[in-house]
């Protein structure tokens, strides 16, 4: 039943909440980057 429901969401919609979560998980890996080079750089001194 729930699958039938999300095949039945309009394209736009789910493509979207898809776009919405990619977003979501750059910012993670943008600041999980950060975090790496703050600590290399740390590491230097």
């Amino acid at each position: 039943m729930f699958a039938k429901e999300m095949l039945t969401v309009d394209p736009k919609m789910r493509l979207s909440a898809l776009a919405v979560s990619r977003h979501a998980w750059m910012n993670k890996q943008r600041k999980e980057i950060v975090a790496i080079k703050r600590s290399k750089l740390r590491n230097m001194l």
